[in-house]
């Protein structure tokens, strides 16, 4: 397969206002069609991808089949469907289910939306008629015309099922309650774009098409509804759900018909369908509205909030009849759209940037129809241009400005006049899948459609990694322990820097720093003889460090480089430094022992000669004994605690049946005695008379 890595150059970063990147465009890796395309199917009218799996819906195929990949056939027009595929090994995609609703009806435009996380997808049939409330209720009563459903599948192995049906716990005929769909691990947001009321009150009914958004949680395999969202300021025709998105605890709404001229003053009214998109947070297991977006160029029937997506703590929101050319503000080009990114500081929102495509900037444009983000890449889709045969845009960030990385265009076929190329876009990773709903295909049939796949999208930047001898990944202010004590001798350890980003990485430098206090000599030193200060991408190279410091020397290493996003990496050094032959501080005590002598009043830091006579002279009494001029416990000593000044003895029974393998054998508080010279004794059963018993001390 083609990947556009290769393809990509250096762009500038967008600005304020209109700022233009010369990109080369990116042909398609792959192009995907159902495995049942018919005319007028809409197959990409929606599409959703999570790793290496893609859904993509089909609003307008007409099977009035029911389940998992049923025998298709031609008798409910609109019915609608969606299609799931997975990447092989490889890189090519294959489809892996057929998916239809479990009541499917005709016009329920079942695929309208899809959303997918991991093995679990939801897809959206806004024309869904059934006057049920709440999940799993009954589905064929057909008396709410454009109610809405929503559908859950789950996937074991490679088998897809129906998990749930859900349905607002408020339906009413025109809610059209799955225009939108989202979910995120176990939450599901779906959007109904024509509820009607007016706040937290579900069946007021009086402000039609003011719109609602529902939230539904996974306990188990089962669904239950959450929390009803509405705006702040919800009115008629605001359409508040027309988009939703969800990122972990965060959910944005679209409202493209709210009207407010003003970001600062919600109710004033003054810009009919300037749009408004709406950030929901989850505190304390509440739901709470977080934030309140508008456009930098607030303009009537922009259609801000048309498309919304968000990952962490940035939103873009898409507004595809913005009519601006060369400035934000002078309305040269009618619909020819913009896509604006906002992201949340400490305590509020804020816009980061305003995005145009770099290609043209032209009436009719239509830039911002959809929108997708992954961290730091996100793509824009245009589906007006050059007659609806379309385009989309993939953009990037670093330190905190964005670029537009390239131009997205069907290679195979080529687009063609009304294909709606960039309709719908969505990204996982360094992978794009753009919705052509107009595309006719081979043979040729009208708005059949296609999905089509793009590979290598993200910073095209270097990427440091640091691990340690074990391949642990270390990140800034990682303890690194180093020890001279015999069960544990790691005075030198090695590390491995690799490159795991697309450029060279540049600009390496290691250092050590922090030096004994009493003489100023380094208490770690780095080997960096041979290493690299440069690494192409993959490639790698190593370093070793040395812990040359006595007693608990404490060190830093640094290691620095041109990676924008970690410049810096700072690791804690920490050593136990004890000789078994040196008596640093000459006192007839070798380091090591003295060490270990702590529990007993000894400073291995301190001469403490006479302490260390009376020791030597008794050292039979206490239970200790005295080879090679070393000291060595014969016994465990109790260890006090500094800060309580208590004592800790912890004994524990264990036992065996062939001397090689033991067991912990519990006790009870029976079993275990106190006898009056203070002794403890156990006192138990011996079971099984061949089996071997030992204590094991800390």
């Amino acid at each position: 397969m083609m990947n556009i890595r290769s393809l990509l150059l250096a762009t500038a970063a967008l600005v304020p206002e209109l700022g233009f990147s010369v990109t080369p465009p990116a042909d398609s890796d792959q192009s995907l069609a159902a495995s049942n395309r018919g005319a007028n199917d809409y197959f990409g009218n929606a599409v959703a991808i999570s790793g290496d799996t893609m859904i993509v819906g089909a609003p307008f195929e007409d099977s009035s089949a029911t389940g998992i990949d049923p025998a298709s056939n031609e008798a409910a027009t609109n019915s609608g469907a969606a299609y799931v595929y997975v990447r092989g090994e490889n890189g090519g995609w294959t489809q892996q289910a057929y998916l239809k609703a479990s009541n499917t009806g005709a016009g329920d435009q079942f695929g309208f939306s899809v959303a997918i996380s991991g093995d679990t997808i939801v897809v959206g049939a806004y024309a869904e008629a059934s006057k049920s409330t709440g999940p799993d209720s009954a589905q064929n009563d057909n008396t709410a015309t454009n109610a809405g459903a929503a559908y859950v599948f789950v996937r074991e192995g490679s088998t897809w099922t129906q998990e749930a049906y859900l349905k607002a716990s408020n339906t009413e005929a025109g809610d059209l309650f799955g225009y939108s769909v989202a979910i995120d691990g176990e939450t599901i947001v779906v959007g109904a774009s024509g509820e009607a009321s007016t706040n937290s009150t579900e069946s007021d009914n009086t402000a039609a098409q003011a719109g609602a958004a529902y939230v539904f949680t996974r306990s188990g395999s089962q669904w239950s509804q959450d929390r009803y969202l509405k705006a702040s300021n919800p009115n008629k025709a605001d359409f508040f759900g027309i988009s939703v998105g969800i990122s972990g605890e965060s959910i944005v709404v679209g409202a493209t018909g709210e009207s407010s001229s003003d970001a600062a003053n919600q109710s004033n009214n003054t810009a009919a369908s300037s749009g408004a998109a709406y950030v929901f947070r989850l505190v304390n297991d509440t739901w709470s509205q977080d934030g309140y977006l508008k456009a930098s160029n607030i303009g009537a029937a922009d259609l801000f909030g048309r498309s919304v997506a968000i990952s962490g703590n940035t939103v873009v929101v898409g507004a595809y009849q913005e009519d601006s050319k060369t400035s934000q503000s002078d309305n040269l080009a009618a619909n020819s759209g913009a896509a604006y990114v906002f992201t949340r500081g400490t305590s509020k929102w804020s816009q980061q940037a305003f995005l145009k495509p770099s290609d043209t900037t032209t009436a009719g444009y239509n830039f911002g129809i959809s929108v997708a983000i992954d961290e730091d890449t996100l793509a824009v889709g245009a589906s007006g241009k050059l007659s609806k045969t379309g385009t989309a845009s993939s953009f990037i960030r670093v330190a905190n400005a964005w670029s537009e990385q390239s131009i997205l265009t069907p290679a195979n076929p080529p687009g063609e006049t009304a294909d709606n190329f960039g309709v719908a876009v969505a990204i996982s990773l360094d992978t794009c899948v753009v919705g052509a709903f107009g595309e006719k295909g081979t043979p040729p049939l009208t708005l059949s459609g296609a999905a089509y796949l793009f590979e290598g999208l993200g910073p095209q930047v270097p990427e440091i990694a640091v691990q340690n001898g074990f391949g642990t990944v270390l990140t800034t202010d990682t303890i690194i322990n180093f020890s001279s004590v015999a069960a544990a001798n790691d005075q030198v350890q090695t590390f491995t820097i690799q490159n795991h980003g697309i450029t060279t990485l540049t600009n390496i430098t290691i250092d050590v720093q922090k030096t004994k206090p009493t003489d100023g000599t380094l208490q770690f030193t780095a080997d960096t003889t041979g290493t690299a200060t440069s690494l192409a991408p993959d490639a790698f190279t190593a370093f070793k460090v040395s812990m040359t410091g006595s007693g608990l020397p404490t060190g830093i290493l640094t290691i620095t480089s041109n990676d924008p996003n970690t410049p810096l990496i700072t690791l804690k050094l920490a050593g136990k430094s004890f000789s078994q032959t040196a008596d640093t501080d000459s006192d007839g005590l070798v380091d090591y022992v003295e060490y270990q002598m702590r529990s007993l009043g000894f400073d291995w830091q301190v001469a403490q000669p006479e302490l260390v006579a009376i020791l030597k002279d008794n050292a039979s009494f206490a239970g200790l004994y005295d080879t090679n001029s070393a000291l060595k416990l014969g016994v465990p000593l109790l260890v006090r605690n500094p800060t309580t000044n208590n004592f800790t003895l912890t004994i524990g029974i264990q036992r065996s049946f062939d001397l090689k393998t033991f067991t912990h054998f519990p006790m009870t508080d029976q079993q275990v005695l106190v006898n009056s010279l203070g002794e403890l004794e156990f006192q138990f059963p011996s079971l099984r008379t061949q089996a071997f018993y030992r204590l094991q001390t800390e």
